[in-house]
């Protein structure tokens, strides 16, 4: 199976979501437009972005715990000049329904346990 591929399909999927939840937000699109620059040049960049800086924090995701999206979203370590996969709510979830809420939640579960098997497939090479 082809975890990279479905990471970044999903990571494409949570995208889609947040723009409809997010309709007026231009980070979401900016956002959306590195992140197809990035797909297209070199994929193994959002992917390897996501495990150092997301995957991390994974007890947060799993217990919900609303820090990690108020705190930055794991990129408030990511520096000035590596900015290149900086997806951040900090700004707007305290404007996101609870539905909507766990419907992010969810994609990032997801997220994460598809970068641990990334991790586990790089780690059996």
């Amino acid at each position: 199976m082809n975890y990279k591929n479905i990471f970044l399909e999903q990571s494409e999927n949570l995208l889609n979501e947040l723009t409809e939840i997010l309709p007026d937000s231009g980070s979401i699109e900016l956002y959306k437009e590195k992140f197809y620059l990035i797909k297209k040049a070199n994929s193994n960049i959002i992917i390897n972005s996501f495990i150092k800086y997301v995957l991390i924090h994974k007890e947060n995701i799993l217990k919900k715990n609303e820090e990690f999206f108020l705190n930055g979203g794991g990129q408030e370590k990511v520096s000035n000049d590596n900015q290149h996969y900086v997806l951040s709510l900090k700004n707007d979830w305290n404007n996101i329904s609870e539905e909507n809420k766990n419907i992010i939640w969810k994609y990032f579960h997801v997220l994460i346990l598809l970068a641990e098997k990334i991790v586990i497939e790089i780690m059996s090479k």
